[in-house]
């Protein structure tokens, strides 16, 4: 699951990116108010290869990369 906090309402968009940089998918994209909110990204991440992913969360023009590791 992932989990954000909007100080306001705006645009999201989180992507997926492998470890060298290159964007494999949208895991999530739309307007959300402000507050508190939690997706679940288990149905996009369970066909990934072991290995290092990075997360990216869009707010607007802000944005935020956590680094997320896959292993069985």
């Amino acid at each position: 699951n992932l989990h954000f906090y909007l100080p306001q309402s705006g645009l999201v968009k989180i992507i997926l990116s492998d470890a060298s940089g290159m964007s494999r998918n949208v895991l999530l994209e739309g307007n959300y108010e402000e507050g508190d909110h939690t997706t679940s990204i288990e149905n996009e991440i369970s066909h990934l290869s072991n290995g290092i992913y990075f997360v990216t969360l869009k707010i607007g023009e802000k944005q935020l990369t956590q680094k997320m590791i896959v292993i069985d």
